[in-house]
C-alpha cells in the first residue's frame, strides 16, 4: 500500500467521490483516452478481457482482505475462494490485535493496494458474490439493547466494506489513537460517502445478511438462511455453533 500511515503529516486535501466511481473511474478514463488517440476504435469492438465482460474484468482487479481468527481462517478463506474466485485474496492474522491495530496492519502491507475490499473475521458470503456486494455502502439498522422495539442505525455491518488508503487516514485523523469498529466506520462513512445515501440491511428485512450471535435456536433456520440470505455474519460464540454448517458452502475438501 503506497499511502503508510503518518502520524506527523496531515492526509491531504482530496475530493470525495463515492466508493463505486473511484473504483471504476481510472478504466473509464483509459479508455475514452484510448478512443480519441484512435479513430478506428470508434466502430471497432473494444475487449476488455479474455472473457469480454467489464465486469468480471473489474472483479478480477479487487482485493479482498480476510482479517480471520484463528478459528474461522480455514472456512473463511475456503468459503471466499467459491464464492468470489474472480478476486485476488489477501489473508490477515487478527488473533489478539484491537481495531486499530487491524487497521494499520492492513495500511502498512506493501501488498495490499491502496483501495480494497475489508472482509471481517466471521463474514460468510452463501452465494456466488458480484461487485455491487463488494462496493456497496451499507448501515445496519437494530433495535436497540434493552429497548428492541425502538431502531437505530450503526455504520459496523459486519458485511464486506470498500475502503481507500486516503480516506482510512483523514478519518483516523478525526478519530486519534484508540477507536472502536463502530466509531472508525462512522468516521469513514462520514468523508468517504459525504451526501450519499446508504442501503439499510437488517437481519428481519431484505435478503442481505443474517447475524448469528449465540446458539441458534433451531439449526434447520440456519439451513434456510444459507439459502435465502446473501450473507452470513457470526461472531466468536455463533461461529463455533454453525462451523459445521458453513462447509455446505465450499464442499467438503
Amino acid at each position: 500500500m503506497t499511502n503508510k500511515k503518518n502520524a506527523g503529516s496531515p492526509a491531504a486535501e482530496v475530493e470525495q467521490p463515492s466508493a463505486a466511481e473511484t473504483a471504476a473511474g481510472n478504466e473509464v478514463g483509459q479508455s475514452s483516452a484510448a478512443g480519441a488517440s484512435d479513430p478506428e476504435t470508434k466502430d471497432s469492438p473494444r475487449t476488455v478481457d479474455a472473457e469480454g465482460d467489464p465486469v468480471k474484468a473489474l472483479c478480477k482487479k479487487m482485493t479482498l482482505v480476510l482479517c480471520a481468527a484463528a478459528d474461522s481462517i480455514d472456512v473463511l478463506t475456503k468459503t471466499w475462494e467459491r464464492k468470489a474466485p474472480q478476486t485476488t485474496i489477501i489473508k490477515q492474522r487478527i488473533d489478539g490485535k484491537t481495531f486499530p491495530e487491524i487497521i494499520d496492519t492492513m495500511l502498512a502491507d506493501d501488498d495490499v493496494p491502496d483501495s480494497f475490499v475489508y472482509v471481517p473475521a466471521y463474514c460468510f458470503p452463501t452465494h456466488p458474490v458480484s461487485l455491487a456486494d463488494l462496493l456497496a455502502y451499507r448501515i445496519r439498522k437494530r433495535g436497540q439493547i434493552g429497548k428492541p422495539y425502538i431502531m437505530e442505525s450503526v455504520n459496523d455491518t459486519g458485511l464486506p466494506v470498500f475502503l481507500q488508503a486516503k480516506f482510512i487516514l483523514q478519518a483516523q485523523e478525526k478519530l486519534g489513537e484508540t477507536y472502536t469498529e463502530e466509531e472508525f466506520f462512522t468516521a469513514y462513512n462520514a468523508v468517504a460517502h459525504a451526501g450519499e445515501l446508504p442501503e439499510e440491511i437488517g437481519m428481519t428485512f431484505g435478503n442481505a445478511v443474517a447475524y448469528v450471535v449465540k446458539q441458534p435456536s433451531c439449526m434447520l433456520r440456519v439451513a434456510e438462511v444459507l439459502v435465502r440470505k446473501k450473507f452470513i455474519c457470526a461472531n466468536y460464540e455463533g461461529f463455533s455453533y454453525i462451523k459445521g454448517e458453513l462447509k455446505l458452502l465450499y464442499g467438503k475438501e
